[in-house]
């Protein structure tokens, strides 16, 4: 995470976290480094000031780590906890440097190094998902106030136990809170989908309100481009926000299928309820031997504090194509494109595996029809290539 060094123009403090090691063990534990970084040295390209790359912060933390704008809009609190305890340390860093911490003993005990905290863009909330060993026990996911002011963590609020959470993220209108982990339901799990992205309403009114308003989005959604989560294996997908106004999740323990480096979940309305937030899965080109794997930059969060998602190649959505009937018994479907879209250059047909059956060239010559009767009974992905974006559905054939 980098913040800028108040005080000091084109200054940056760079904060790294490392796992510790004993021997060549990997310990349940993680020390916080600092380094200062100056974009003036190095004809412009920025290197980090002597003396200060890698200085120890503290040590026997989890490896959340996160940051909000002081309220007097020119400092910043770090803050970060300790391992087997409920120690918040909140840093204040300013023109004097980073301050000693002062420490809140609240919420539940961290008992593993895997943990994920974000404030909302507003700065006035924090979010802790935390993680353990895959399967082995349920932990807390948790929210807490912010006093921007005085840097004090108040009001812990229990939304729910989870056996690991992944991430989790605000919406930029700091009404929704979003969850990516696996849930511990019973019912779920017995059809494979224990994997989720979940939505809370964090505005209602009481603690209980705002539990009771959690809303699996992948999970049975009938809207999303790609397969439920839980029924593919495990996403492990780290949500932000981009200066866009949505969402993006990088991340995926496995590079194939649906879930592959080479795609995002994409949140493309997070300030909207429910379903209607637009959940779906977009592949993006990030050049030769470049993938997503564990993770996207962790950022501030002032910096998306009220946006709205930006009208463009998305105006284009899964909504605006209809095939159907679907499931279809014969595999012969209807389409229907509104011209939100632009022009469709290209269908491709790809299976559950996401393995390309076939690609199709069309230049703006729009089939009325759809027909694979060719192919066997099952789940298939129908992808329409627009001049500026994509569109992916998923169609069943079920056979006569």
């Amino acid at each position: 995470m980098a913040i800028n060094n108040p005080g000091f123009d084109q200054q940056y403090y760079l904060f790294t976290v490392k796992q510790k090691r004993e021997g060549g063990n990997l310990l349940n534990a993680c020390d916080i480094y600092w380094s200062v970084l100056d974009m003036r040295l190095d004809e412009g390209r920025g290197d980090i000031v002597t003396g200060s790359k890698n200085v120890l912060l503290s040590q026997n933390n989890t490896k959340g780590l996160t940051a909000i704008p002081h309220r007097n809009g020119r400092d910043y609190w770090l803050i970060s906890h300790t391992m087997d305890n409920q120690d918040f340390y909140v840093y204040l860093v300013n023109e004097q440097g980073i301050n000693p911490p002062q420490t809140y003993s609240i919420g539940s005990p961290h008992r593993y190094f895997f943990a994920y905290y974000k404030a909302s863009p507003n700065g006035e909330k924090l979010a802790c998902a935390l993680g353990s060993d895959i399967g082995s026990e349920e932990t807390p996911f948790e929210m807490f106030n912010f006093d921007a002011e005085e840097g004090k963590i108040t009001n812990p609020v229990y939304l729910g136990s989870f056996y690991i959470g992944v991430s989790a993220s605000f919406s930029p209108n700091n009404t929704k809170l979003y969850l990516n982990g696996l849930i511990s339901n019973d019912s779920l799990a017995a059809q494979g989908l224990s994997d989720i992205v979940a939505q809370f309403k964090v505005d209602r009114e009481s603690p209980e309100a705002i539990r009771n308003s959690l809303t699996l989005i992948a999970i049975q959604n009938p809207q999303i481009n790609f397969p439920n989560i839980g029924s593919i294996g495990f996403g492990a997908f780290t949500l932000e926000i981009a200066p866009n106004g949505k969402m993006y999740g990088g991340g995926g323990f496995g590079a194939d299928g649906p879930l592959g480096f080479p795609n995002l979940i994409v949140i493309n309305r997070p300030n909207a309820p429910g379903f209607n937030c637009d959940l779906n899965l977009q592949a993006f080109d990030f050049g030769a031997n470049r993938t997503v794997r564990r993770g996207l930059p962790n950022q501030i969060q002032n910096l998306f504090n009220g946006l709205e998602p930006e009208s463009g190649i998305n105006d284009c959505r899964s909504e605006n194509v209809s095939i159907f009937p679907n499931p279809s018994s014969d595999g012969i479907y209807n389409l229907i494109i509104d011209e939100a879209c632009g022009k469709l250059q290209a269908i491709s047909l790809n299976n559950a595996l996401g393995q390309e059956i076939s690609l199709e060239d069309v230049h703006n010559t729009i089939p009325d029809k759809l027909d694979i009767r060719y192919l066997a009974n099952g789940v298939y992905f129908i992808t329409l290539y627009f001049d500026n974006n994509k569109i992916i559905k998923k169609v069943h054939k079920l056979g006569s």
